[in-house]
C-alpha cells in the first residue's frame, strides 16, 4: 500500500528503525508540516535539528530522506505547506497532492472548518477506504 508521510521527524525515525524502507520512499507521498528548507537542512535557521535526536542516530537517515524528497518533488509526489503562514488551507493543498497522484480529494469534509492534524488526516483517509497508509 502506498504511504502518505505527514511528519518529517517521525519519518526520520521510521527510516532509522527500518519500519520505512527504500521502496516506501520511492513510491510514497510527502506532505510535511515543516518548511521545505527545514526538511532539507534542519536547524539551518536556528530551529530544532531532528538529526541530533536519539543521540544523533537520525543523522544517518537524513541523506536518504533528502534524496527521496527531491525525487518526489520532480515526480509530483511532494507538496509543502507552512503551518505558520497559511496562504491556503492545508486540506486544499493535501487534496492537490492526492488528486495529482490518482486519489480522490478529501474535500468536502463533513466539517469544512476541520482542524488539520495528523490523526484527522489518518481518520479521514480510513473513513473513505482509500488505499493509502498515513505515516506519522
Amino acid at each position: 500500500m502506498k504511504k502518505l508521510f505527514v511528519s518529517f521527524s517521525s519519518l526520520l525515525g521510521a527510516i532509522t528503525d527500518g519500519t520505512v524502507n527504500a521502496e516506501d520512499l520511492k513510491n510514497g507521498l510527502f506532505f510535511f508540516g515543516c518548511r521545505r528548507e527545514h526538511a532539507l537542512q534542519p536547524g539551518a535557521a536556528g530551529e530544532v535539528d531532528e538529526r541530533q535526536w536519539k543521540k544523533g542516530s537520525y543523522a544517518a537517515a537524513h541523506p536518504t530522506l533528502v534524496d527521496a524528497l527531491l525525487a518526489a518533488e520532480q515526480e509530483g509526489r511532494a507538496s509543502w505547506h507552512n503551518m505558520a503562514v497559511r496562504t491556503d488551507s492545508p486540506w486544499n493543498l493535501l487534496d492537490g497532492l492526492l488528486t495529482r497522484n490518482g486519489f480522490p480529494p478529501l474535500q468536502p469534509l463533513s466539517d469544512l472548518n476541520a482542524h488539520y492534524c495528523y490523526p484527522h488526516v489518518r481518520e479521514t483517509i480510513a473513513e473513505r477506504a482509500m488505499a493509502l497508509e498515513v505515516v506519522y
